[in-house]
């Protein structure tokens, strides 16, 4: 199984608020269970699943007890969303078709994107939030040009989303949602944030914009050409967590 075998514990980083409070979120890439036998099925879930509980996947949670059941409700949504956006965006960009080596690499490093920007937010300092930003338009910039490049085209050494958005929705007929794509940070905006310049942005504006890009990458990675769909796919193998005669 080789390196199979480290994707038992494979999780990918996110962020929620509580009460203007960001906690960080291990959202699991691989579900393991139930056993058959000596086999065990190991499922790549594209979404969050009824009966996850992801309440758990709260790294150093807020004291859950004391929350009422609204509050709790209101934050099991928040991971269900974050989640759900998460799983999607790695499981298209794992089956999404590549011409080239180089776009392989380029696909990679869209996930890698989304963790640091989750990273950067629960360190919540003005300067994490603004390379928080520039991380986030990164993501969303290279899912944009990603379509454009599936489809042949060249989008160009250009940052601006709008324009990038509308050239994909031309070059391969998918949808962007231009007005929620209008509410994030400009490209302008973004480079500046790079370069600790530019106006600090409050906590609670860089986790709406955060959830507002989850989405929006999410959507727009769900369209892109592929040869195998994988949502929510399962297999059932020889289990591979069990020592050899057990």
């Amino acid at each position: 199984y080789g390196e199979a075998l480290n994707d038992r514990e494979k999780v990918a980083p996110g962020v929620i608020e509580v009460f203007n409070t960001p906690f960080r979120i291990n959202v699991p890439l691989v579900v393991v269970g139930p056993q058959e036998g000596d086999s065990v099925w190991v499922g790549f879930p594209s979404e969050v699943l009824p009966d996850e509980k992801v309440l758990d996947w709260l790294v150093s949670p807020p004291n859950l007890s004391k929350l009422g059941e609204a509050e709790q409700l209101r934050g099991v949504k928040k991971i269900t969303e974050i989640g759900t956006a998460i799983r999607s965006i790695r499981i298209d960009l794992m089956t999404a078709t590549a011409p080239s080596d180089d776009l392989q690499l380029f696909i990679g490093s869209i996930p890698l994107h989304c963790d640091k920007c989750a990273e950067l937010i629960i360190k919540a300092d003005v300067a994490s939030l603004a390379l928080a930003t520039w991380e986030m338009h990164l993501a969303l910039e290279k899912s944009l040009k990603l379509v454009i490049r599936q489809q042949g085209e060249t989008p160009g050494n250009i940052h601006d989303l709008l324009k990038l958005a509308d050239k994909a929705t031309k070059a391969a007929k998918i949808a962007v949602d231009m007005t929620a794509l209008r509410k994030l940070p400009s490209g302008k905006e973004a480079i500046k944030a790079r370069y600790g310049e530019g106006r600090q942005r409050p906590l609670e504006e860089v986790l709406a914009n955060y959830r507002q890009a989850m989405g929006l990458i999410a959507s727009i990675t769900k369209s892109l050409k592929r040869k195998i769909v994988l949502n929510n796919a399962r297999f059932l193998i020889r289990n591979p967590f069990e020592p050899i005669g057990a």
